[in-house]
């Protein structure tokens, strides 16, 4: 999943020799991030004689932003959020046990389609290609925010990273979404990214987009091809969240 942070004007990426797999794997997670940036994302694929693909990824400006989503909607505020803290008595309260206990199955429905559910810890130590572009997988759980931030840096600055993604944990959360959160809700740089607090911005960022397929859809781009009743299907576990 790829991040845009430090790309001032959107510029095609083209990729050669890749598997369909690689192929599938792009087409899954560049839309999400691209979102949230406010650009939709287009491909192109052109077969090879050796039989891999090429592939052209094309970035556009979302138009009327404001005014129109998918659905018709307004669109959730990208999670990133600005640069410029909230005033201390605006800063929100994130999710309590009862509500991560509410959205558990919505939580295992994610990590199931984000790969990562069954990975070593449950998926909470995590990161994209399994810590193809970290060195190796690390201890997430043990790591303060501030250690995650420098870690996200560092992937998005591998040069083996053409996917220009920080995407880690058992909700694969990258860098601009984790930096907004921290600000929403005045998170210290030396907690822990332990399950807990997964999970607890798993419930925000699940709350952030509500009951609407397409929302739910732009935050985890592997629902892209889930069927809209599974989804709302594990959203509705108990019922309690339909408003």
């Amino acid at each position: 999943m790829p991040t845009f942070d430090d790309i001032p004007v959107p510029q095609d990426i083209i990729r050669k020799d890749l598997t369909s797999d690689q192929v599938a794997f792009l087409r899954r997670n560049l839309p999400q991030e691209a979102s949230q940036q406010n650009l939709t994302v287009s491909f192109q694929e052109t077969p090879q004689l050796n039989g891999l693909t090429t592939l052209v990824v094309h970035f556009a400006r979302q138009d009327n932003m404001s005014t129109s989503s998918p659905g018709g909607q307004a669109p959730a505020p990208s999670a990133g959020g600005g640069n410029n803290p909230p005033p201390r008595d605006h800063i929100a309260t994130l999710a309590d046990d009862q509500k991560v206990a509410r959205f558990r199955p919505m939580l295992d429905f994610i990590a199931q389609h984000e790969g990562t559910a069954n990975q070593r810890g449950g998926g909470y130590n995590t990161s994209l290609g399994f810590g193809m572009f970290t060195g190796g997988e690390k201890t997430l759980v043990e790591m303060t925010l501030s250690q995650i931030d420098v870690l996200q840096t560092q992937m998005l600055n591998n040069p083996d990273n053409h996917f220009h993604s920080s995407a880690l944990g058992r909700y694969q959360i990258v860098r601009t979404t984790l930096r907004g959160q921290k600000i929403r809700f005045g998170l210290s740089q030396t907690a822990l990214f332990d399950q807990k607090l997964q999970d607890r911005l798993g419930v925000e960022l699940i709350l952030g987009r509500g009951r609407d397929v397409a929302g739910l859809r732009l935050e985890w781009a592997s629902l892209q091809n889930v069927d809209s009743t599974k989804i709302l299907a594990a959203y509705d576990t108990d019922g309690s969240a339909r408003a």
